[in-house]
């Protein structure tokens, strides 16, 4: 009996022995399954993020490539660049007189208005002549009496006939009868007021019925050919300056048209005072300029000629350095420059850029360094 009570519970034993291990067997197992299921729904997740194309290793988002910046440019060039001297001046004409009446009478015609061209010895108007020319006529006929006079006089002393003071006597009235003659010549000849010079009546100062005085301003007379342009120059370019030196002039009435001229004259005396020296400027063509108006004068002290010349448009400043976008193959690239003669739109470039290389000249600001371009219009 109690041998079959000790067969039983070894039995008993090893049957919780195997449920025991059975259990830890299915835990195990059950615990593997979730683990694999984690990584299908986490592999699936990624495939979809990924399938969508919004994000990159490492989670970032994609970059979009940047469009190219619309731009406007040009090819380098060569041209001749100069250094000015900059300074003012106020036109005047060289040939500039007021006509004056040389004889006392009232004015019978006036034949040149402002604004006319007149030519040298032209007649501008006319006096009251009439008393006048009655009193040369008279002169002449007496003058023409004491010429026949004369000759008869000169065959009879020949043939000893009169006393040779009777001849001298007649000589000497001929020859006070020709002054008389030619005084009323002159006289008559004044009632006509004459142009001096070539030019245009600027001012006319007389009208029909007034009384004239000798002496008395009736016109005046400008030559616009004779424009000059004094400007006055420091002292310490005088070592620069010469005769026949090339100057430009503009000014306002003209927009942005320059007047090609030359120095004329430069003075040998410096301004105690202003310690300026005046330099007398002379222009190829006058055109529209007229006497009193406002200019700016440069004159040309050096240039250099078949260098690069770029618009200063197309200079960008960085630390106050100049720069220009070169652009190769659809790619912008910052390149800094260096500057030589400037003018008021263009500026040399001594080094940093050769002929022929293309710049932007428009939309720069908007460009970095490696910026892509396009050269296309811009919209509006």
């Amino acid at each position: 009996m109690m041998k079959n009570q000790r067969v039983r519970t070894v039995f008993l034993s090893l049957a919780i022995l195997l449920l025991t291990a059975a259990g830890l067997m299915s835990c195990s197992s059950g615990e593997a399954e979730p683990e694999a299921g984690d990584q299908a729904a986490e592999a699936t997740t990624k495939d979809r993020t990924k399938g969508k194309g919004g994000r990159t290793k490492g989670g970032r988002p994609d970059r979009p490539a940047q469009p190219a910046v619309p731009v406007e440019t040009v090819v380098i060039g060569t041209d001749n660049m100069e250094a000015f001297l900059d300074g003012s001046s106020t036109l005047l004409a060289e040939e500039a007189v007021d006509v004056v009446s040389q004889a006392t009478g009232v004015v019978v015609e006036v034949l040149a208005e402002e604004g006319a061209r007149v030519r040298k010895g032209q007649v501008l108007a006319r006096m009251d002549y009439e008393e006048l020319e009655l009193a040369e006529r008279r002169a002449r006929s007496e003058f023409e009496r004491l010429q026949a006079n004369f000759a008869r006089a000169r065959n009879l002393v020949k043939e000893e006939l009169i006393a040779e003071e009777d001849f001298q006597q007649t000589k000497f009235d001929l020859a006070r009868a020709e002054i008389d003659w030619q005084q009323a010549e002159l006289d008559l000849e004044h009632t006509r007021i004459l142009s001096p010079i070539s030019g245009t009546v600027v001012t006319r100062e007389i009208r029909v019925g007034q009384l004239v005085r000798e002496n008395d301003s009736v016109y005046r007379l400008v030559d616009f050919r004779s424009l000059v342009a004094p400007v006055f120059i420091p002292e310490k370019y005088l070592g620069s300056l010469r005769v026949g030196q090339s100057a430009f002039l503009d000014t306002p009435a003209l927009g942005d048209r320059r007047i090609a001229g030359s120095i004329l004259r430069i003075s040998p005396m410096v301004d105690s005072q202003s310690g300026t020296v005046k330099v007398t400027v002379g222009l190829k063509e006058s055109g529209d300029l007229r006497p009193g108006m406002f200019a700016n004068v440069q004159l040309v002290l050096d240039r250099h000629q078949d260098v690069v010349v770029i618009e200063k448009r197309a200079i960008v400043y960085d630390n106050e350095q100049p720069h220009v976008f070169v652009v190769q193959d659809g790619i912008a690239g910052r390149r800094r420059i260096e500057l030589g003669y400037q003018d008021e739109t263009r500026a040399e470039v001594a080094a940093g850029l050769a002929p022929g290389e293309v710049i932007v000249v428009v939309g720069q600001s908007a460009l970095k360094d490696g910026s892509a371009v396009t050269t296309g219009e811009r919209e509006s």
